[in-house]
């Protein structure tokens, strides 16, 4: 519970809490820092060349934005058909159809911060550099609610899609392109036909990466190949150093995955901690170990 900025005195033990998703202990109180609400905030929905560009748009971004980038987002055209087919009130952002497009975000600190100003400047050069196709900035609250709508409904659009299986994780930002293109060739060669949806939160590495079954594939067909389906994306993110579980957790569901990708030095130090701080297995048993 200190509230100091630097504090170098032995290990830094609330650090075992965070992400232990319980099996530690409860934590029951939390020092917190509050930032201002931002009073400019600038929204766009762009259609981008590739995957390869986003990086480069991304880049760009951060430096027009003197690093105010809140979001950026990556939706493969998948989804926003998806979201269109099965949601009322979803709205096509562009006039024209694409095959990848990024939600960006910029937030400023007050008013006149010129983030408008900014982002329109960003997407002028990076389409004349031809990253950017097309483009939509927020001219209202309500447009950027539309624009959002597309990014948060995902889940539930696809509810309704037919039979599919997703991972949450976490690669090098840098790497996201090709991670993507590689998991996507492994997987059109299991089962051609399958729908991909890698997406999400781009500018911090974590990709959603959703596997739709063929259409007209039956769920109980589909499920013979959900676990080599899991076992390729996670082969792959491993390729990279990356994370099988970005934000969501271990839980009981990738308990198995644990051997696998942490070393036995590591999962080692995790049981003696955990026999350490709980050694009777009260908190949250059977979770992540």
């Amino acid at each position: 519970m200190r509230r100091l900025r630097k504090d170098n005195t032995g290990y830094d033990l609330k650090q075992l809490f965070v992400g232990g998703e319980g099996t530690l202990g409860i934590i029951t109180g939390a020092v917190l820092k509050l930032f201002p609400k931002p009073k400019e905030v600038c929204t766009c929905v762009a259609a981008i060349r590739d995957t390869t560009s986003m990086i480069e748009l991304l880049a760009r971004c951060r430096e027009a934005s003197g690093d105010s980038v809140t979001s950026f987002e990556y939706l493969p055209r998948l989804l926003i058909e998806i979201d269109l087919r099965h949601l009322e009130g979803i709205v096509d952002p562009l006039q024209q159809v694409y095959e990848h497009y990024a939600l960006i975000e910029f937030s400023g600190a007050n008013p006149e911060s010129g983030m408008a100003e900014a982002m329109e400047n960003m997407l002028e050069v990076a389409f004349e550099d031809g990253i950017v196709f097309d483009a939509a900035v927020a001219q209202s609250e309500s447009q950027r609610n539309d624009f959002w709508r597309i990014r948060e409904e995902i889940v539930e659009a696809s509810k309704y899609e037919g039979p599919r299986t997703t991972h949450d994780v976490s690669v090098p930002v840098c790497e996201v392109p090709t991670f993507l293109d590689n998991t996507g060739k492994k997987l059109q060669e299991l089962l051609p036909g399958l729908r991909l949806n890698g997406f999400g939160h781009v500018g911090d590495g974590n990709v959603h990466y959703g596997v739709y079954a063929p259409d007209g594939m039956s769920e109980e067909d589909f499920a013979t190949h959900t676990d080599r389906i899991h076992e390729i994306v996670y082969e792959t993110v491993a390729e990279f150093d990356g994370s099988f579980s970005a934000e969501h957790g271990i839980g009981q569901q990738k308990k198995s995955f644990m051997p696998v990708y942490r070393s036995e030095v590591e999962l080692g130090l995790m049981r003696k901690l955990k026999a350490t701080l709980d050694p009777n297995n009260l908190m949250n048993p059977g979770k992540v170990l």
